[in-house]
C-alpha cells in the first residue's frame, strides 16, 4: 500500500517540483515587464544564482545588476555588472557590450572616466548594433570631466539629425548635448520624446543631466 501511495503520489510531487523551480523565472518576466524592479530583484537574485550555461548565467547576471542599477543601489549593481561581465565575456557572448554601458555610465557617475573609456572602446569592438552607445558614453565622458567645448565639437554636427529622431539613445546624446550648450529647445524635446521612467534612470546614472531631464 505504501508504495502504491507513493507511486501514485509521484506524478504530483515532479509537478510542484517543477513549478517551484519556474516560479523564479515566471515571476521575474511578470515584474520586470511591468517595471516593478523591487518586486523583481528577489527573483533576479535567485535566478543569477542557479546552475546555466554560461551566455546564460552572464544576462541573468546583466539583469540582476540592471535592476540594482534602477534601485540605485549603485555599489552593487556595479559589482554585479562586472562579473556578468566577465561571464559573458567568456561565453563569447555580444551582450557584454550591453552589459558594459551600464556599466561605463555607473562608472562615470563616480567620476572614473578612465574606466568608462576603457568600456566605451570595447563596445566599439564588439557587437555592431550597440556601437552607438560608445558615442553616448564618450560624450558623457567628456561633459563629466567639465570639457564643454568638446562635447559641442562631437555632437552639434549632428542635431539636425538627433532633433528629427525619437530613438530613446538619440535623446540620452540631446540630453548630453543640451546640458554642454543650455539649450531650451533641446531640453523640451528630449522631455517630451523620453519616457519619464527612462529619464528617471539616466538622470540617477548621471546626474549632471537631472536637470536637462527634469527629474
Amino acid at each position: 500500500m505504501i508504495w502504491l501511495a507513493l507511486a501514485l503520489a509521484a506524478p504530483l510531487l515532479v509537478y510542484v517540483s517543477v513549478e517551484l523551480w519556474r516560479r523564479p523565472e515566471r515571476q521575474f518576466t511578470l515584474y520586470s515587464s511591468a517595471a516593478r524592479w523591487g518586486d523583481a530583484l528577489p527573483s533576479a537574485r535567485v535566478l543569477a544564482r542557479r546552475p546555466a550555461r554560461a551566455h546564460v548565467r552572464g544576462r541573468r547576471q546583466m539583469n540582476l545588476g540592471t535592476i540594482l542599477a534602477r534601485l540605485e543601489e549603485w555599489d552593487e549593481a556595479r559589482e554585479v555588472l562586472e562579473v556578468a561581465r566577465a561571464t559573458q565575456a567568456g561565453a563569447g557572448d555580444p551582450y557584454e557590450s550591453l552589459t558594459r554601458s551600464t556599466l561605463a555610465l555607473l562608472e562615470l557617475r563616480r567620476g572614473e572616466v578612465a574606466k568608462a573609456r576603457d568600456h566605451a572602446r570595447a563596445i566599439e569592438a564588439g557587437a555592431e548594433e550597440l556601437r552607438p552607445k560608445a558615442r553616448l558614453i564618450t560624450a558623457a565622458a567628456l561633459l563629466v570631466e567639465g570639457n564643454a567645448a568638446a562635447v559641442k565639437d562631437l555632437l552639434g554636427p549632428s542635431r539636425p539629425e538627433l532633433v528629427s529622431s525619437k530613438r530613446p539613445s538619440d535623446m540620452a546624446l540631446l540630453a548630453v548635448l543640451a546640458a554642454a550648450a543650455p539649450d531650451p529647445e533641446l531640453e523640451a524635446i528630449v522631455k517630451e520624446r523620453m519616457p519619464l521612467a527612462q529619464r528617471k534612470e539616466l538622470g540617477g546614472q548621471l546626474p549632471l543631466l537631472a536637470r536637462v531631464l527634469g527629474v
